[in-house]
C-alpha cells in the first residue's frame, strides 16, 4: 500500500510498441496513467487512479495491465509528517532532546563501537573493561552475557547500555553477530531499572493503597511505568523478523538470575504481550514467525474469545502499555498506534518518554529522512547498528547537494 505506479494497456495488433498508455488519445507514454495502491489482499490490489477516463478504461473489462513500481509514498507522507510533528509543533522539547539526549557530549559523529569476531574469546577472558567496577546489573547477569559474546560483543553492550542518552554507533562485518549483539543490548537495556519520575511529579498510587502522598499545590501525577521499553526498528521487513525470529528463538536474560526468559507465546503463554510486532500481516510482509506475535493477530485473538470489549484503540493502548519489546519497520514506527502513544505521554507532565531507547539494525540501509520517523518519539537514547562497508540507499543528487556524509 501507497506505492506510486504508472500503468500502460497490452493491446493486441499494434505493430508500433503493442502497447499504449491508458486513458490517452494518442497511445503515448507521456499521457499515460499515474495511481496509488490504497489497498492489497490476497487477490485483488485496489489502485485509486489520477484520470477519470483512465479508471473507466480499466473498469471495462478484464485486461492485461502493465504497471511500474515508482516510489513507496507512505514512507516519504510518514517522513514528511514526522518532520511536521516534532521539529515544528514541538520545537522547545525537541530543542532540549537535541541538546541534552541526542548529542550531550556536542559530539555529532560519534567514534563507532568495531565488532570482531573473535569466537575464542568468549568466555574466557572474563567482563569486558567497561563492566569492571560497575553494578548497574547483577553478577548473575553478567555472568551470563560473558558466557554468551565474546569481549568485543560485551564491551559493544554495556558501552550502549550504560549511555542511556545519546546517539552510539555499532558496526561490524558480516559474521560478526551485529544482530545476536542486538538481542544482548535488550536484555541489559531491559534489567535497567524503569525511568522515576523528576523532582515534584508523583507517580499514580497503585490499585488498593490504603495512603495517598500529601500534595502541594504544584504537584503532578504522572502513571507509572513497571518497566523499560525499547523499540526496534529496521528498514525492511525481512531484517526486522530476522530479529523478531533471534528473540522468539534465544529470548533474554532474566535481570536478577540471568536465566532465560522466553518471549514465544506459543510454548509460554505467560509471554504473550512482551515482545510486539507491528506491521501488516500479509505473506509478503511478514513472516510466520513472527506472526505468532503480531500485535494484529494478538488483538484478532482477544476478540473471537472475546476478551477484548473494548475498542481497538483501548486495546492497541493496553497491549503497547505492557510490552517491553516493540518492533517495526523505520516506516512502520510512524503508524498512528506509536504516534498516538507518543502525543498522549507527551501531554502528561513528567511522563517518561514512550520508548527508552530505540534500536536500529541494517541503519547503514536507511537515510536519515527514514531514522526521523523512528526518532519523533524522542528516545533517551538511539543505537545505530550496521556495516559501513555496505552499499549506501540509492540516492540522486547526494554528493552535489553535500548530502553524502551519513549519520548511519
Amino acid at each position: 500500500e501507497g506505492h506510486l505506479l504508472y500503468f500502460r494497456l497490452e493491446v493486441a495488433g499494434r505493430p508500433e510498441s503493442n502497447a499504449r498508455g491508458i486513458g490517452s488519445s494518442d497511445g503515448g507514454w507521456s499521457q499515460g496513467c499515474f495511481g496509488i495502491v490504497t489497498k492489497v489482499d490476497r487477490r485483488l490490489m485496489f489502485v485509486s487512479v489520477d484520470r477519470i477516463a483512465a479508471a473507466r478504461e480499466l473498469g471495462s473489462g478484464e485486461l492485461p495491465v502493465l504497471f511500474v513500481a515508482i516510489a513507496n509514498l507512505k514512507v516519504q507522507v510518514r517522513c514528511d509528517a514526522a518532520l511536521n510533528r516534532t521539529f515544528r509543533s514541538n520545537k522547545s522539547s525537541v530543542d532540549a532532546w537535541v541538546t541534552r539526549t541526542l548529542f550531550p557530549t556536542r559530539t555529532l559523529f560519534p567514534t563507532p563501537l568495531q565488532l570482531s569476531d573473535t569466537v575464542s574469546s568468549r568466555g574466557s577472558c572474563g567482563d569486558a573493561p567497561l563492566l569492571r567496577g560497575v553494578h548497574e546489573w547483577t553478577e548473575q547477569l553478567r555472568n551470563a552475557i560473558r558466557s554468551a559474546y565474546n569481549v568485543s560483543q560485551q564491551e559493544a553492550i554495556w558501552s550502549c547500555a550504560r549511555a542511556t542518552t545519546g546517539i552510539k554507533l555499532l558496526q561490524g562485518p558480516p559474521g560478526t553477530g551485529k544482530t545476536h549483539t542486538v538481542c544482548g543490548l535488550i536484555s541489559a537495556l531491559l534489567a535497567l531499572p524503569p525511568p522515576a519520575p523528576p523532582k515534584g511529579v508523583l507517580t499514580m498510587p497503585k490499585p488498593g493503597a490504603t495512603t495517598l502522598p500529601s500534595l502541594t499545590p504544584a504537584a503532578k501525577f504522572h502513571p507509572e511505568r513497571p518497566h523499560r521499553r525499547v523499540l526496534i526498528c529496521a528498514p525492511s521487513n525481512a531484517g526486522l523478523d530476522e530479529i523478531v525470529a533471534r528473540l522468539l528463538s534465544s529470548g533474554i536474560f532474566d535481570k536478577s538470575t540471568g536465566r532465560k526468559i522466553v518471549l514465544d507465546p506459543e510454548i509460554d503463554p505467560a509471554a504473550r504481550g512482551r515482545l510486539l510486532r507491528l506491521g501488516p500481516t500479509v505473506d509478503s510482509k511478514m513472516s510466520n514467525r513472527a506472526r505468532t506475535v503480531s500485535l494484529d493477530v494478538l488483538m484478532e485473538q482477544d476478540r473471537q474469545r472475546g476478551a477484548s470489549p473494548r475498542g481497538r484503540p483501548e486495546a492497541e493502548e493496553s497491549f503497547l502499555s505492557s510490552a517491553q519489546i516493540v518492533c517495526t519497520t523505520l516506516a512502520g514506527a510512524g503508524m498512528e498506534v506509536l504516534v498516538r502513544l507518543t502525543s498522549k505521554l507527551a501531554g502528561l507532565h513528567g511522563s517518561p518518554p514512550a520508548f527508552d531507547a530505540v534500536v536500529v539494525d541494517e541503519a547503514t540501509q536507511a537515510n536519515e529522512a527514514e531514522l526521523f520517523i523512528a526518532l519523533q518519539h524522542l528516545p533517551p537514547l538511539t543505537v545505530l547498528v550496521g556495516d559501513e562497508m555496505q552499499y549506501s540507499p540509492g540516492e540522486v543528487g547526494t554528493w552535489q547537494w553535500g548530502c553524502d556524509r551519513s549519520m548511519c
